[in-house]
């Protein structure tokens, strides 16, 4: 019964706390952008599994109370990009700051951190060449179009994690998100002595605030680690999102080696 208790209270955990499936709960299909997934450089080499036992990834505010010293941690995460056709390839590389965060202990019990990640990243440029008509049907002319939108919504986090023993550790986050998308659109003419290009220029700015909760547990009489992180994000006047919940393992074999996962639910997301 002790080593079925912690499989039970994870998965009352991860049920307890997942909204309804109403909908369909992919937050890029509202066009605010790409979710990066807030995580770092050693949560992405596990392909998540430890975002939420991971002090710098912005995912759990308890993952805090493990920091024994203070630290200033700045991500680096260049991405390169290469598009193939019949007429050639074209490649672009794109400098990323995805997380800046710094971890301040307060005491025996208390952690406080601050930090900045990438919640939502809206960067594209798309460029058509079509045939115009120009005054009569055989009057033609080869016009541009080119659309481009350059944008993100960025994470504040202010959070502050609690724990007295390596058992119970427990964490609280206040965020607030800010963010613009400025989209140009264009349309170009070859010959600019005898046609005008036009251009329009458009800038969308949004602002959000959330809050956080993240509980770890660590069981002695059996390995692995639970954690569990509640967050919800809101923002005015055009959309919002739900609760977003998660829930992982994890499991220290050796020193060198260990077993974790991570468990993201779907949630219900519309825009209002």
């Amino acid at each position: 019964m002790r080593r079925r208790f912690p499989v039970i209270l994870a998965a009352f955990s991860a049920v307890w706390f997942a909204p309804a499936a109403r909908a369909q709960g992919a937050i890029s299909l509202q066009g605010l952008g790409y979710p990066p997934g807030q995580l770092s450089a050693r949560a992405e080499g596990t392909g998540g599994g430890v975002a939420d036992f991971d002090a710098l990834s912005l995912t759990s505010p308890a993952s805090l109370a493990g920091v024994a010293a203070s630290a200033l941690f700045l991500q680096y995460s260049p991405e390169f990009r290469k598009v193939t056709t019949s007429s050639g390839s074209a490649s672009t590389m794109t400098a990323r700051f995805p997380i800046i965060e710094g971890v301040l202990p307060m005491g025996q019990s208390w952690t406080l951190g601050l930090g900045t990640s990438t919640f939502l990243d809206r960067s594209l440029e798309t460029s058509l060449k079509r045939i115009q008509t120009v005054g009569t049907p055989t009057d033609t002319v080869t016009l541009t179009e080119r659309n481009k939108v350059l944008g993100a919504i960025d994470d504040a986090r202010l959070a502050l994690a609690w724990s007295n023993s390596p058992v119970f550790r427990i964490g609280v986050g206040a965020h607030a998100f800010s963010g613009s998308n400025r989209i140009t659109f264009s349309q170009l003419f070859p010959d600019s002595a005898k046609y005008t290009s036009t251009g329009q220029n458009e800038r969308i700015s949004y602002v959000g605030f959330a809050a956080s909760v993240g509980v770890e547990l660590r069981f002695a009489c059996w390995p692995p680690s639970f954690g569990t992180n509640t967050q919800r994000f809101t923002s005015r006047p055009a959309f919002a999102v739900p609760i977003v919940c998660s829930a992982g393992w994890l499991r220290v074999l050796a020193r060198w080696w260990r077993r974790a996962a991570t468990r993201l639910p779907s949630a219900t997301s519309s825009p209002r």
